[in-house]
């Protein structure tokens, strides 16, 4: 996850970040200049979402599908 040096919620971020550490829960974080605006999430989205196996995941059926 990343946060805006700026943001409003970098601090509680920043905690967050510590106590993954603390429990050796593996993450990625990151600060970037900015504030909380697309120009700052977007990229982190863009960078978790590359990340995720998505090649691997179970065929889905939509239960809303009507033939």
């Amino acid at each position: 996850f990343g946060c805006g040096y700026n943001d409003l919620l970098v601090a509680p971020n920043r905690d967050l970040h510590a106590k993954f550490e603390e429990l050796g829960i593996v993450h990625i974080y990151k600060e970037y200049p900015g504030t909380h605006d697309p120009l700052v999430f977007e990229p982190c989205l863009m960078e978790a979402l590359d990340r995720l196996p998505l090649d691997k995941l179970p065929e889905m059926i939509n239960p809303f599908w009507i033939d």
